[in-house]
């Protein structure tokens, strides 16, 4: 508690100061990360520059990156930027060219990261280098006003822990940096907050930053969030208070050696942290790590880990004990790893250019998220109750630039953030660490943004939430249901004067977890920053001009002057990991080049398929009927061919294409076998979770659906997998003997699944068409590969020879 005069008084102070240091100020590149807070706006939650550069990312400027582990340095958006200006400038194709509607952002970030791209050499360097200040010293760098008028005590979601009272609540907030050269760096945000009946001035954020090459090291309190979503996180959101945390990381992507190069930019973190004193174990340690990879330019892929565990009152840990926490665990009442356990994988998919056949937007990101909290997996094939989060982002709606859309839906269940020995959960002074709506929750989220002037935005937004508490005793407690809707206004008249005026309208059943306890509010919100320029003197450590545009990513291989060093039908290489993989994505993203031919087909499948699905019932009751002990008995002999003979076919074509040398015999496994991976973990296993539907032998009739769920009935797995093979092989050897037998077995195995009652003939109908679709596209993406490495070059040595010859293999 301090003084009322306290606030006013190093308020002036500091805007004095930095008046006074303005005068002397140019701008200076910083080590800084970007903070997940508004403080210029155009963002309620965050800064404006991460959506920026996701529209960079997702448009397809930048090529493989990683965006989902945050905060990021203002260093490593600009590189970004300076990629993306990169490949702009070398655009052979004109594809960038007509990707005008993108100008604006990419302005806005060249003005806004203007430091940053000069260091980089990218902009107003004269000379042949380019370099980073020996010194950045900003006391004021930035002063935020705010004001809240509202009916209710109100707690907002994903904004470091803020509660507001009754009636009003104001606050006024700096934040000050210094840096040296680019291996250390300080950042203050301090914050005094003005209530009706008290103030308080306390440090929001604050931390120091080492970096030495590529690595980070901080110390301090900052908010992090890891995952793709937008309104919440599985793991690590802003939602609570920023944690005191130690932290090691890549400073930015990097590109790992070997065969974990096909991974391409990858970003790893690891951190320590502490929660507060006034829980049943004082001061619970978090341990947690994340690894963030891109292997391509539209697939981003993430991993990560927490782990609960020590505080006063539990058994002390050894320094040898830290790493094992995160691989061990027990369920004894004193063991120092008995932990409150949770991890979540991620990905997300970002298509450009999809509006030919997605008129609603120009690009569009697609994301998901799932966290596991206290579950073991030692004998289940699918973890116990996780918790999901997907989500759709349309950068440009209706083509437009300056519209976006995103929708997000989230839910977790009784194990998500609650343990039985830390009985508070995983949370940090009464908010969850990761998603707002906590244990039992659901959530969606939607919000609309345009930007009516390069000066002037609305927002909109709309939330639908049923919120449970991270406490094991509140599982019992009915769950509070929240519904908003609310607008914000930002106007930035000038560079350094942003503003926001919002308005929130709630109304909250079940409130503070009491039945039929009911309460609406009004939120009023207005906040001002104005943003001040910095002091520096001398330049140290500048770099080449040619060396600070460098992009992270690899070039492209060559691919028509050399030949492959692998063979690309070799099954057990990295190679044919990465065809896999480019295959794959190649087939997802297939949709975007489809002609109306392509469009008919595949409504016409879907046609023959719900008329299907309203036939099931009434065919299966036929073939059920006719059954006999013969049907039996033939059913038995094909059932083999849709399991156990496909993969032995394949496993002996292909022996015997290595023991003879023939390249026909190993391309036709090779690509029967890539089809049968890609049917299997990309189409048939995911519709199967998605749609979960019942199989015909639980008696629950044809329209009976549980999503999320495994062992299902739509697609069918077994006559998936044989047509794959089967379409594969037919390919490959063109001849009406070899697709009659191929096709015919599986379609007998298709037959066998429904005459065992194991399939609804649409199961099998539309397992049938995909295998077959993967099958032949598998072998018309590998043609020109293989076309390609059948050319080499022979050196020619000799006596009074020197030379060489184009060998072609024919």
């Amino acid at each position: 508690m301090i003084q009322n005069r306290w606030p006013r008084v190093l308020f002036a102070l500091a805007l004095t100061l930095g008046i006074t240091l303005s005068a002397l100020a140019v701008q200076a590149a910083s080590l800084l990360d970007v903070p997940l807070r508004p403080w210029t706006y155009f963002e309620p939650n965050r800064d404006w520059t991460y959506t920026a550069i996701e529209k960079l990312v997702t448009a397809g400027l930048v090529g493989p990156w990683v965006l989902n582990t945050k905060p990021m340095s203002r260093m490593e958006m600009a590189r970004v930027v300076s990629v993306a200006l990169r490949k702009i400038q070398e655009d052979e194709i004109g594809r960038f060219t007509r990707r005008t509607d993108l100008e604006p952002t990419l302005y806005e970030l060249m003005e806004e990261l203007a430091p940053e791209l000069e260091a980089l050499a990218v902009r107003t360097g004269k000379d042949e280098f380019a370099g980073q200040p020996w010194l950045s010293l900003q006391p004021l760098s930035r002063i935020q006003t705010r004001a809240f008028n509202l009916r209710r005590d109100a707690r907002l979601e994903n904004a470091q822990g803020l509660t507001l009272p009754r009636r009003y609540d104001g606050a006024v907030g700096f934040s000050s940096y210094m840096q040296i050269s680019d291996f250390m760096s300080v950042y203050l945000h301090p914050e005094f907050q003005v209530e009706e009946h008290r103030h308080e001035g306390k440090l929001i954020e604050g931390y120091l930053k080492l970096k030495y090459n590529n690595i980070a090291l901080r110390f301090g309190r900052e908010s992090i969030w890891w995952g793709p979503g937008y309104h919440g996180a599985m793991l690590f959101s802003n939602n609570a208070p920023p944690l005191d945390q130690v932290r090691i990381a890549t400073a930015e992507p990097i590109v790992l050696p070997g065969f974990l190069r096909a991974l391409g930019p990858t970003r790893m973190e690891l951190l320590m942290a502490r929660v507060e004193s006034n829980r049943e174990f004082p001061n619970t340690l978090v341990g947690a790590w994340r690894v963030d990879v891109s292997p391509f330019p539209f697939l981003e892929l993430g991993a990560a880990r927490v782990v609960q565990f020590g505080g006063r009152g539990r058994p002390r840990l050894r320094v040898v004990d830290y790493p094992q926490v995160f691989v061990r665990s027990s369920d004894q009442a004193g063991s120092m790893f008995n932990t409150n356990q949770i991890y979540s994988l991620d990905g997300t998919l970002r298509l450009h250019d999809v509006d030919r056949v997605f008129p609603l937007s120009r690009d569009l990101a697609l994301y998901a998220e799932m966290g596991v909290d206290d579950t073991c997996c030692k004998n289940v094939i699918w973890p116990l109750r996780p918790a999901y989060l997907v989500g759709l982002y349309l950068p440009n709606l209706f083509g437009r630039n300056d519209t976006e859309l995103r929708v997000e839906w989230a839910t977790t269940t009784s194990f998500s953030f609650t343990n039985s020995v830390y009985t508070t959960g995983y949370s940090f002074e009464g908010f969850p660490l990761a998603h707002y709506i906590g244990a039992r929750g659901q959530d969606l989220y939607i919000r609309t943004a345009e930007r009516i002037l390069p000066s002037l935005q609305i927002g909109a937004e709309f939330d639908l939430a049923k919120v449970g508490p991270t406490t094991l005793a509140g599982l019992t407690l009915p769950r509070e249901e929240r519904k908003f809707a609310g607008m914000d206004i930002t106007y930035q008249p000038s560079r350094a004067l942003s503003m926001l005026l919002g308005y929130r309208y709630e109304r909250i059943d079940n409130k503070d977890f009491v039945t039929d306890q009911r309460a609406t509010n009004h939120i009023v919100r207005f906040e001002a920053t104005y943003s001040f320029p910095v002091l520096e003197r001398g330049l140290y450590g500048r770099a080449r001009r040619a060396d600070a545009l460098r992009a992270i990513t690899p070039p492209p291989a060559s691919r028509g002057e050399q030949a492959p060093d692998i063979d690309p039908d070799e099954v057990v290489s990295t190679q044919y990991a990465r065809r896999l993989f480019q295959d794959t994505g190649t087939i997802l993203t297939s949709p975007l080049h489809w002609n109306t031919r392509d469009w008919l087909t595949v409504a016409g499948v879907g046609l023959i398929t719900g008329g299907l699905m309203v036939a099931d019932h009434g065919i299966r009751n036929y073939i059920q009927k006719k059954r006999t002990d013969d049907t039996a008995d033939v059913s038995q002999v094909f059932r083999p061919f849709g399991g156990f003979v496909p993969a032995a076919l394949v496993a002996g074509i292909h022996v015997t294409g290595h023991a003879f040398e023939l390249p026909r015999l190993k391309a036709a496994s090779a690509d029967a076998l890539e089809a049968s991976l890609i049917t299997a973990g990309v189409f048939v296993t995911p519709l199967k979770f998605l749609t979960g539907r019942s199989r015909p032998d639980k008696e629950e009739g044809s329209a009976q659906y549980r999503p999320l769920h495994l062992g299902t009935s739509l697609p069918s797995f077994t006559t998936a997998h044989a047509f794959a093979v089967a379409s594969a092989l037919s390919e490959h050897f063109p001849h009406p003997a070899v697709s009659v037998l191929a096709y015919g077995l599986a379609g007998a195995v298709g037959l066998t699944r429904v005459h065992d009652d194991k399939h609804w003939t649409s199961d099998v109908f539309l397992a049938a068409v995909i295998g077959t679709a993967v099958g032949k596209a598998v072998v018309k993406l590998n043609e020109k590969r293989r076309e390609s490495s059948r050319v080499s070059v022979v050196p020619l040595l000799g006596e009074g020879i020197q030379g060489a010859a184009l060998q072609i293999e024919f």
